[in-house]
């Protein structure tokens, strides 16, 4: 088996593993009921205004955290500003609470 045919082999056998994993999670009740409360809950969380230092802090996780993960190519390119600028106003808070002020390593963060 070639190269290229093992990856294509690795990439098939996990994305069925994510199908089959949101297949079993479809088919949960308690999911099915809480689906609808969640979205709701995050159409609230948007209309909570971002301030100053949610975005701060996303930034200074994206520059200090993340970029230095990155390829220096990537990280060459990468721009924390920009990625910020689509993100909305839900996105940013959640990412502020729950990552750039989650005081685990990166690879710790739920």
């Amino acid at each position: 088996m070639s190269l290229q045919e093992t990856k294509s082999h690795s990439v098939t056998s996990y994305l069925d593993t994510l199908s089959n994993g949101l297949s079993l999670l479809a088919e949960n009740p308690i999911v099915v009921r809480m689906l609808p409360l969640l979205g709701n809950a995050y159409k609230r969380l948007n209309k909570i205004p971002v301030n100053d230092q949610n975005l701060d802090d996303v930034a200074r996780f994206y520059d200090s955290e993340f970029k230095t993960r990155l390829s220096p190519d990537e990280a060459s390119e990468f721009e924390s500003d920009a990625l910020i600028s689509q993100l909305s106003p839900a996105a940013i808070l959640l990412q502020s609470a729950y990552i750039a002020q989650n005081t685990n390593p990166v690879w710790r963060k739920r």
